[in-house]
Order: C-alpha cells, then sequence, then structure tokens
C-alpha cells in the first residue's frame, strides 16, 4: 500500500504541498481502521511515504502446524511450534507466523 501510494503521488494524484516541499497526509480504510499515510516530497516529487499501523494484536493459538507446512512446501516437522507457537496476528490484514526450523 506505501508503494502505490508513493506511484500514486508520482503520478500527480496527490498532489505535493504548494511549496513542493513538505508532508501531505491522506487516509487509508482498511479492516482493522482509517489509517494515515504521511507523503514526503522534496522539489516537487514524493521522497518518503509513511503509513501509520496499530500495533499487531496476536490471536488464539491454533493448531495450524499442518496446514502451514503444506502451503509453504514443507514437511509438518520442519515447522517448530513448541516455542514459539503458529500465530495470528493482523496488522492490517491477519497473516500467520511460525519459524522454521533452521537446523534443516
Amino acid at each position: 500500500m506505501v508503494g502505490t501510494w508513493h506511484v500514486l503521488a508520482l503520478r500527480g494524484v496527490v498532489l505535493p504541498p504548494a511549496s513542493g516541499a513538505g508532508t501531505v497526509t491522506v487516509q487509508q480504510e482498511l479492516g482493522v481502521g482509517i489509517l494515515p499515510v504521511a507523503i514526503g516530497f522534496a522539489s516537487g516529487a514524493p521522497v518518503k511515504v509513511v503509513m501509520t499501523q496499530p500495533p499487531p494484536r496476536v490471536g488464539e493459538r491454533p493448531d495450524l502446524a499442518g496446514a502451514a507446512a503444506r502451503a509453504l512446501g514443507l514437511a509438518p516437522d520442519e515447522i517448530e511450534t513448541s516455542q514459539l507457537p503458529l500465530v495470528v496476528a493482523p496488522a492490517p490484514y491477519a497473516r500467520y507466523a511460525s519459524p522454521a526450523d533452521p537446523s534443516r
């Protein structure tokens, strides 16, 4: 999404401040709410885009190691969940996170 805002600014959909330098803030509506996107300009061109997001919320600990392994093309024993479990962390969209066994 940050890249999309950069391209929109490059194409003139989002205009720089009248001075050509400074920050323009737009609002992006996502599943977690309305998030501010700050687009920094210098000499009339976008130079930096920052989207502020709420901190991730870690959800329940689902038993999805087997499904995650298949989706990643790994064997189930290559997904280590005993010390760092598979969790759901929406930021801003729900995604699953689990470390793979680095010894393999």
